[in-house]
């Protein structure tokens, strides 16, 4: 049995795991899965939220060949932005920053004509530099 730490050292960089057929011929799985979309939606969150705290990585996010997300794996927060919420609204995003002696936060913010009312869609991503 491998340790964790020797798992982690087998993925080199531009690997591409791939995730397919995540429900398929899984009965006893389905009994516990409400709808597709739902899973759906379940899934395309927790990408989101990878996407947005390792801007650093790529990510494709596709369902039944219709592209849900991209991101360019480059490094910069805003064109993992982009590649959650298009690139029309990534430019009305707004970016900010503050510090003092305990932290540091920076990031983006939308415009009021982007904000919805569902808390959900609020997205926090924390990354420690150091």
């Amino acid at each position: 049995m491998k340790s964790r730490r020797e798992d982690r050292s087998t993925i080199k960089r531009n690997d591409f795991p791939e995730v397919e057929d995540l429900f398929y011929n899984t009965p006893l799985g389905l009994k516990f899965v409400r709808t597709l979309q739902t899973e759906l939606a379940h899934i395309t969150d927790v990408v989101s939220k990878a996407s947005l705290s390792h801007p650093e990585i790529a990510f494709i996010l596709k369902n039944d060949g219709n592209l849900l997300l991209q991101t360019s794996g480059k490094g910069e927060l805003l064109q993992a932005v982009a590649g959650n919420i298009g690139p029309v609204n990534a430019r009305k995003m707004l970016p900010f920053s503050g510090e003092d002696e305990d932290f540091k936060v920076s990031g983006y913010t939308s415009l009021p004509e982007l904000t919805r009312s569902n808390r959900t869609i609020y997205r926090f991503s924390l990354m420690d530099d150091q």
